[in-house]
């Protein structure tokens, strides 16, 4: 192990220059440590390859439906899973892969292990389903010859690119794209190849807000371009990018849509982004909030005589003919559909833009049980023909979201909108007696019979995402509805848990869902967690306070997902990370007609924050239509602090999804600020807090494993090394504390705390921020891998702050538990430089990473589990039960997972010491059963377990000035490995002061 001391170049910490060197002796001095053994790795981290995967690995399909939503049939209906494989696997390709219990398969690898081996592979593929059941029948085999089930779906031509499902071929244009320029149904071309594509309507060229009347269209871009990003034999993606512009050649604001087709199907799902991010000086029109009026798909049918229309509402579809040239459609204004809490009340620091006008009812916000306090000016929706009102509904009805129009024969096209009654606003629209259609992304809200409404805004630099549905048929739809359905609930799949653990693609081991129930049941605590109605996500309160809001919860819900197959949870991630992807990262387009990205060189520091974020470049008119004069409305940034930077499962999204706009926002906006060593926060030291450290340790953890399995080993490199550096600032120091240490930030080597917070003069430190700060730092440890020269002395580090935790700030009153402030568990907060009298429990979430370290750590001598136990139960205690927010999350999870299958635990070993003189040592032992490898550590000081720090009298219980801890002791390299049991085994170690104390603990594999 190696003593690491820093040297300031100025006063505080904002620049320092390591020394690595031992110092033992009290003066600094380098040490040679040699031995007789061989290095063993000895640490319980990990971070080698799991097993090899079992074959074949069986997948379970579900609808992507939530508690009260009924399902639909379904027959070869597509579904797509990214599956990790172990790095044991040894699958280096796609060609040996085979799926048993279906007749089609696509695969694609997602992301690769350092060896080259697949480590996230996505499968696409077809499944039959019956309404609400689970498909068991499709497994994942290495005895194939990869794509099988027919040819690939796309072809380039130069100028289109031509789509031939078996029931539809589709043309897609590259310049001037129109949507689609030709789709054959049943011999019939359905489309024109006049369609206006997506429009927008906006101000005159120049200007950014309205009135509004000029159309901006991707058919008017003769530079748009069109690629094959995925193809095979199940599912072809086309990815498009270009300009609105006006018909004299004017841009407005840029596009990217992905067009999916899939095989024997005639529909379209269509990914679409609207993106104002292009750089530009302060207050300029590059950096203007662009206002318009609608922003819409138009797509120009081909149709014949005798047309008709559906629209699906709330309850019985609407459906009526055109009576000459009148305009039918269906209206969504404000509804209240997965509502989140933070639209009800929005914190003022995060007011977000309404779509709809609103005024507020009273004088006060509330989010009590999340019930509006907002009067919108448009509320629910309306079928409308021409100007007769056909049907209507309130804001808590909700219509499914589709129309249908048709000839006389039945061909037509159906259209939706994913959501259309929680991503309100939003229209359908025949207009002109069916001549065109509109998809209403952000639609004209004049439409609504009510009046006119206001414009809207795509602030800068940020995107807005939609999800957009086309099914072209020749022949009449036996349920319009039914087949809409399909598509607002798709069918999604998972492996079975042991291959993700197998795998280990996450940074711990998940136990099984019926594990955990049982473990709760056992200690007498409420059982069980369930799945829930997701929510949509258009603001976010990121500084808000509570266990809710400490921890990735939308990430927790996706690992519920895999472990329990909780749809729900799924989809509530799915639109968290969708809400991620427009608006919390500045995003990113041209700096001119050069891609950029903020942290290129060009842009100078002086622009960006200590999170990386645009600084002093204003946005024009950024603040037109905000609900109570923010400024930055329409946007909904992370606080700089970073301290609840919820966003690091977005990586385990893509590659259990493969949604490439997903690893877009990763690649081009997240990346500016995390994983980016540049960024002020990382060269100055300045993360404020033990919480902030853990956050940016895990981001960069993931952001490295990430980019390391995509292939960017640049951008892996960046991340770790922000890692390292945030490590060697702000947690390798030893802190100043209870008089022993130098610096302001870092661990103490005395009590083990690290240095939370500084509130009004008064030192602290708190067990939940402790335990977002070892999340962070296991992480870390694994992103470096057990073999890292650093592994045990971080890992010490981390242990020393867990130790600290589970040490100083467990109490127990011997009162009955009847509240957070009596019985027992850990307390929320303590004064690191005075006495805590008097001291008592509270109910602190996320403190659970604590007890998990010393799990893995193996430290016998720390009761974690008796506490761990104790906490929990006091926390379930403290409200209703098993309504607290981390409850059955993987926090907790996690260390269940190590109670039930407990690590090799570090056992003293007695030590025989010789001096040899010149600073050499001959040690000897009796080699304990069971023993797998050893840690042997020196100091000049006596090295004992704990120093007994009692916090409520502010003393040492063991004299720190001549005992030093076990964690914060140094490590002799390369210790032995184990000799049979009982024998006496020796070992020597060289260039050491004059007199050393040694300890030895040996890993030993306690039980069957």
């Amino acid at each position: 192990m190696i003593h690491v001391t820093f040297t300031p170049s100025a006063p505080g910490i904002d620049q320092a220059a390591l020394s690595i060197s031992d110092t033992a002796a009290g003066s600094p001095q380098t040490a040679s440590i040699s031995g007789t053994g061989t290095s063993n790795g000895s640490n319980n981290g990990g971070g080698t390859s799991g097993p090899a995967a079992q074959f074949p690995i069986a997948l379970t399909v579900q609808e992507a439906i939530y508690p009260g939503v009924s399902g639909v049939d379904r027959t070869q209906d597509p579904v797509t899973v990214g599956i990790p494989l172990p790095d044991k696997a040894g699958i280096t390709d796609t060609s040996t892969l085979g799926l048993t219990g279906t007749s089609v398969g696509q695969f694609r690898v997602l992301g690769r292990w350092p060896s080259g081996n697949v480590k996230w592979l996505r499968v696409d593929t077809q499944a039959d389903e019956t309404a609400g059941g689970q498909n068991v029948a499709i497994s994942l085999t290495n005895s194939g010859s990869g794509n099988f089930g027919g040819g690939n779906l796309a072809a380039d031509n130069g100028s289109t690119i031509t789509i031939g499902t078996g029931t539809a071929t589709f043309i897609v244009k590259k310049a001037n794209f129109d949507l689609l320029d030709s789709v054959i149904v049943g011999g019939k071309n359905l489309v024109s190849s006049s369609s206006a594509g997506l429009t927008l309507v906006g101000p005159t060229p120049g200007n950014t807000t309205c009135p509004c009347s000029t159309v901006y269209a991707s058919s008017n871009d003769p530079n748009s371009t069109a690629v094959i990003e995925e193809n095979g034999p199940v599912r072809a993606a086309i990815k498009v990018m270009g300009q609105l512009m006006d018909s004299s050649g004017n841009a407005y604001m840029r596009y990217t849509v992905r067009l999916h087709f899939f095989y024997n199907k005639s529909y379209v799902k269509a990914d679409m982004l609207l993106q104002n991010a292009d750089y530009g000086t302060s207050g300029t029109f590059a950096t203007a909030y662009r206002g318009f009026g609608a922003f819409e798909a138009r797509l120009t049918p081909t149709l014949g005589k005798g047309k008709t229309y559906e629209f699906g509402t709330s309850s019985t579809p609407t459906t009526a003919s055109f009576s000459g040239s009148e305009n039918a459609y269906i209206y969504q204004a404000y509804s209240n559909d997965m509502e989140d809490c933070d639209w009800v009340a929005p914190d003022p620091r995060y007011d977000p833009r309404s779509y709809i006008a609103r005024q507020l009812l009273g004088t006060t916000l509330t989010k009590a049980n999340c019930q509006s306090t907002w009067s919108y000016a448009q509320t629910g929706y309306e079928v409308v023909d021409g100007t007769t009102l056909l049907a209507n509904g309130t804001m808590s009805q909700y219509p499914q979201g589709w129309a249908d129009l048709r000839d006389s024969t039945g061909a037509g096209i159906e259209v939706g909108v994913y959501q259309m009654a929680a991503y309100w606003p939003k229209s359908l629209q025949f207009m002109n007696g069916g001549s065109e259609i509109r998809i209403g992304i952000w639609p004209d809200q004049s439409l609504f019979l009510g009046g006119s409404g206001q414009q809207y805004f795509q602030s800068w630099p940020q995107y807005s995402e939609h999800t957009l549905y086309l099914n072209f048929h020749g022949s009449a739809l036996p349920a319009p509805d039914s087949e809409f359905l399909k598509f607002q609930y798709p069918l999604i799949a998972r492996a079975d848990l042991a291959s993700y653990n197998n795998a280990q693609v996450f940074p711990f081991q998940l136990p099984s869902g019926a594990a955990v129930d049982s473990f709760y049941q056992s200690l007498g605590m409420y059982c069980c967690i369930s799945d829930i109605t997701p929510h949509v996500y258009r603001t976010y309160n990121w500084p808000a306070p509570g266990g809710g809001n400490q921890a990735e919860m939308r990430w927790a819900d996706l690992l519920l997902w895999l472990q329990r197959g909780y749809t729900g949870r799924y989809l509530n991630s799915k639109h968290f990370y969708t809400f991620l992807t427009e608006q919390v990262f500045p995003r990113s387009d041209y700096n001119g007609a050069t891609p950029f990205n903020w942290r290129d060189s060009f842009v100078s520091p002086t622009n960006l924050n200590a999170a990386g974020f645009p600084r002093n470049i204003t946005s024009l008119n950024n603040n037109v239509g905000c609900d109570s004069g923010a400024t930055v409305c329409g946007r909904n940034w992370m606080e700089i602090s970073d301290e609840h930077a919820h966003w690091y499962g977005m990586m385990d999204h893509y590659f259990i999804t493969g949604d490439e706009s997903v690893k877009d926002a990763i690649e081009d906006g997240i990346s500016d600020s995390f994983g980016n060593p540049n960024v002020a926060h990382v060269v100055n030291g300045g993360y404020p807090n033990s919480r902030a450290i853990g956050v940016a340790l895990m981001s960069d953890a993931r952001l490295y494993n990430f980019y390391n399995a995509v292939g960017d080993t640049t951008s892996a490199n960046n991340a770790l090394q922000a890692a390292d550096t945030v490590v060697n600032l702000e947690v390798r120091p030893e802190l100043q504390v209870s008089g022993f240490g130098s610096f302001p930030k870092g661990v103490s080597r005395t009590r083990g705390l690290h240095f939370c917070c500084n509130t009004s003069g008064i030192r602290s430190a708190k067990p939940f921020m402790n335990g977002i700060l070892n999340q962070g730092m296991w992480e870390y440890l694994q992103a470096h891998g057990s073999n890292w020269p650093l592994y045990n002395d971080t890992l010490d580090l981390a242990e020393g702050v867990a130790s600290f935790t589970l040490n100083e700030t467990f109490i127990n009153t011997g009162t009955p538990d009847t509240g957070c402030h009596a019985g027992a568990g850990l307390t929320y907060e303590i004064d690191i430089d005075n006495s805590n009298n008097p001291l008592y429990p509270g109910c602190p979430q996320t403190v659970w990473f604590n007890f998990f370290i010393a799990a893995k750590y193996g430290n016998g001598n720390v009761p974690w589990k008796p506490e761990f136990e104790t906490h929990l139960k006091h926390v379930d205690k403290s409200g209703p039960p098993g309504h607290w927010a981390e409850y059955g999350t993987f926090l907790i999870d996690a260390v269940i997972n190590e109670v039930l299958n407990p690590e090799p635990s570090l056992v003293d070993v007695p030590l025989s010491v010789t001096n040899l003189g010149n600073g050499s040592y001959s040690i000897s032992w009796t080699v304990p059963t069971g023993a797998q490898s050893y840690r042997i550590k020196y100091s000049a000081k006596n090295i004992v377990e704990w120093l007994n720090f009692n916090p409520v009298t502010n003393t040492f219980g063991i004299d720190a000035n001549t005992n030093v801890p076990w964690f914060a002791a140094t490590d002799v390299d390369n210790p032995p490995t184990p000799a049979a049991p009982g024998t006496t085994q020796s070992f020597t170690v060289t260039g050491l002061g004059s007199s050393q104390n040694f300890a030895m603990k040996a890993y030993v594999r306690l039980g069957p």
